[in-house]
């Protein structure tokens, strides 16, 4: 059973619904990012879900179109971590640690 369906079978049997988040990956800029990722769980995000910035958000809301804005100015570009070099590659099969699941949209 993976993490999520373990996750999701907990909270069925606590009686109670999931708080999923959204966060778009670098934004406002990498460190900020990265301490608002790491302080979800202590906060209660049950499932967070990790947006990779990209240039045309057409189908996100404003606040989605706005952060994928600010995290491209700050050159959060998808992919590429300032620190260690390319992250995650089109067709990987094997996530970093911690990953469950990656929806990469056609280019």
């Amino acid at each position: 059973m993976s993490r999520l369906q373990t996750r999701f079978a907990q909270l069925k049997e606590q009686n109670r619904a999931a708080l999923v988040t959204f966060v778009t990956a670098g934004d406002p800029g990498y460190d900020t990012s990265l301490a608002i990722l790491k302080g979800l769980p202590a906060a209660g995000a049950d499932v967070i879900e990790l947006g990779m910035p990209f240039t045309d958000p057409m189908a996100d809301g404003p606040a989605i179109q706005l952060a994928n804005i600010r995290a491209l100015t700050a050159k959060q570009i998808p992919g590429e971590d300032p620190a260690n070099g390319p992250r995650v590659s089109p067709g990987q099969q094997r996530y970093p640690t911690g990953v469950d699941g990656l929806l990469q949209p056609d280019p």
